[in-house]
């Protein structure tokens, strides 16, 4: 993108609208999995389950940067795989926790080592959808704070972008040329005692 064009974009009171809107849509899915996590802390049911598989898996991921060179970023995840009775029909259930973004590799292997092969341990299911179930009910709650940080950022750059070229700007501006400008009628007034001349 040229440098013309991004001067025309930061002097478009669109560009702010679409900020302020894009931030406002963020909000919007923060509140939405805010409600979700609401849900699961006060209607999931409580179950005994068993750990049937519990081990720790990494995701890695290459990046590439011009100063950096590349770098490899690892996330780790505590795969557990238990089983649980609802009305006399067994479910099984995959997730650890809800809106799980990763962590450690020290704190995946404190997980895993909580729910060893063969324990049992409390789950908590969704009564509408038991398949849908969690072991703990502390949601991970990072990409929503991440989520609505970036609202927030592109809400209020928006707003202050929005007040600085449609007011601010055109106010000083305006200033400016008032200042500059000098008075087509002024006269200069000549006392009757002043031995200038007169014309």
């Amino acid at each position: 993108m040229t440098y013309t064009a991004i001067m025309t974009l930061l002097g478009n009171r669109i560009t702010y609208f679409l900020l302020m809107g894009l931030g406002a849509a963020l909000g919007a899915y923060f509140y939405y999995l805010d409600r979700q996590d609401e849900a699961i802390r006060t209607t999931f049911q409580q179950a005994t389950c068993t750990v049937t598989a519990a081990e720790v898996t990494v995701n890695e991921e290459v990046h590439h940067t011009r100063w950096r060179g590349h770098y490899v970023t690892r996330t780790y995840y505590a795969e557990i795989s238990y089983t649980f009775k609802v009305n006399g029909q067994e479910y099984e259930g995959y997730d650890y926790r809800a809106f799980e973004g990763g962590m450690t590799e020290e704190e995946a292997n404190a997980v895993v080592a909580r729910y060893e092969e063969g324990k049992t341990a409390t789950c908590y299911y969704n009564p509408d959808d038991p398949e849908d179930a969690v072991l703990t009910l502390d949601s991970d709650r990072r990409g929503m704070y991440t989520v609505v940080t970036w609202g927030l950022v592109l809400l209020i750059g928006g707003l202050v972008g929005w007040v600085l070229i449609d007011f601010l700007l055109p106010h000083l501006d305006g200033a400016a040329k008032a200042a500059k400008k000098a008075p087509d009628d002024f006269q200069l007034e000549i006392p009757p005692w002043s031995s200038v001349p007169r014309t």
